[in-house]
């Protein structure tokens, strides 16, 4: 589950999003995160900072669950993309490119 909200700043969009993911198996998980070339500002589960990194594929999240029952944990982040303005005479339309 994602949740996500965008604002404009200047000339970039921001994305903070809260990712949901439920681990039912012990050990190390790795969770695409599926940004494209965005830049992570930052990323946390619930007040700690979260094992974010970076391959040929894109971020990934990294996340230890001990095992027993399932848990879910919450992942913020913020993210910066590009984006382009192009002015219409009765609008404004925002391309966003991730």
């Amino acid at each position: 589950e994602i949740d996500s909200t965008a604002t404009v700043e200047r000339d970039v969009v921001k994305i903070a999003a809260k990712l949901k993911v439920e681990l039912l198996t012990d050990g190390w998980h790795r969770i695409p995160l599926r940004l494209g070339d965005s830049a992570i500002l930052s990323a946390k589960i619930g007040d700690t900072p979260a094992h974010v990194i970076f391959d040929l594929d894109g971020y990934y999240l990294l996340v230890k669950h001990p095992g027993g029952k399932p848990a879910t944990p919450e992942v913020r982040s913020s993210a910066p993309t590009e984006t382009r303005w192009a002015p219409a005479p009765s609008s404004t339309s925002v391309s966003i490119a991730t």
